[in-house]
């Protein structure tokens, strides 16, 4: 059986791939893997166990199309025998997954409204508290940070052009587009001092050194804006 996690919501779809590994696990990461070191790792290996699971991380945006059709064919003949789960940091399509012959896919998706408030955030835009309430009653606070966090690492990206770090190489035209438009509500002193905040929040709640609730903060956040 060969299982795909994948969707807008990471966290989740993250957690579901992760839970089900243990200890007889084989793990990669497609972005430093060849087909060689696959095949390898699989020779070496007690495969035929029936305990032992399969877990590739990126394998659908990490490499080439040959090399997605080189391990594709290997993990279906494996798939006879164990476990095979992919994890993808972003949505996949139909067609892309049906490389897989009667894959399982699970899609974790995030409400429309979180997209919202995140496309809301620019100073002076009340708007986006509003918002960021009403995510609130869909969304767990800490998932909201993390989005939060990765927005503004794609603005930031997006008002220098650095379409060469991993989150932005994916990102579409329309939807560089659509960041450049929010970055452009933005100077260049006012996205750092942003992500700033961000990071300092983040590491706060983790701590457990913030002074107030992790929505409360992120309120708080939003008015500094």
């Amino acid at each position: 059986m060969i299982t795909l996690y994948h969707g807008s919501d990471i966290v989740s779809s993250r957690i579901a791939f992760v839970d089900q590994k243990d200890e007889t696990s084989l793990s990669f990461d497609a972005e430093n893997t060849s087909v060689q070191d696959l095949l390898q790792a699989l020779e070496e290996s007690s495969m035929f166990t029936t305990s032992q699971k399969i877990f590739i991380e990126n394998l659908f945006t990490k490499k080439s199309s040959t090399f997605l059709k080189s391990t594709a064919e290997i993990l279906q003949k494996k798939s006879k025998d164990v476990e095979i789960h992919l994890w993808e940091g972003s949505e996949v399509s139909s067609k892309a997954a049906s490389i897989f012959k009667g894959i399982n896919v699970k899609s974790f998706k995030l409400p429309q409204n979180l997209f919202a408030f995140l496309d809301s955030i620019r100073p002076g835009n009340t708007q986006a508290l509003d918002l960021f309430h009403k995510t609130l009653r869909e969304v767990d606070e800490n998932v909201i940070l993390f989005m939060l966090i990765r927005q503004f690492r794609l603005l930031i990206a997006t008002f220098y052009r650095a379409y060469g770090i991993e989150e932005a190489k994916r990102m579409a035209p329309w939807q560089k587009s659509k960041f450049k438009h929010q970055a452009d509500y933005f100077n260049e002193g006012r996205l750092k001092s942003a992500y700033k905040k961000l990071y300092d929040l983040d590491r706060g709640h983790k701590t457990g050194s913030l002074n107030m609730s992790l929505s409360q903060s992120i309120d708080f956040f939003l008015l500094g804006l």
